[in-house]
């Protein structure tokens, strides 16, 4: 699960830099997660490096903090994060689910 969204990248437009995030802190109060960002799904399959943190575009938050949301359903801890992420509202542009 991963999303992609559409990013300039070291001055170049990626129309779908592919996203997985990972938790980096969790607890009642506070859910922290880490993005990775990969230029394409492709890039990511072919187990190509990520893009380095400082060729990402200024307002994009790397490492979100989102208050965690306790009558969200999901099926597994990952489904659950990525659904707090698209209803965080950080991306607005973001493909979610690829």
């Amino acid at each position: 699960m991963a999303f992609t969204l559409p990013l300039t990248i070291n001055g170049e437009l990626q129309a779908a830099a592919y996203i997985k995030a990972t938790v980096a802190y969790a607890d009642a109060t506070k859910l922290v997660v880490k993005l990775t960002v990969w230029t394409s799904q492709a890039s990511r399959t072919n187990g190509k490096e990520p893009v380095p943190s400082n060729w990402l575009p200024s307002g994009f938050i790397e490492q979100p903090s989102l208050v965690p949301d306790m009558e969200l359903v999901a099926n597994n801890p990952v489904e659950y994060v990525y659904k707090m992420l698209e209803s965080s509202g950080l991306y607005p542009d973001a493909t979610w689910n690829v």
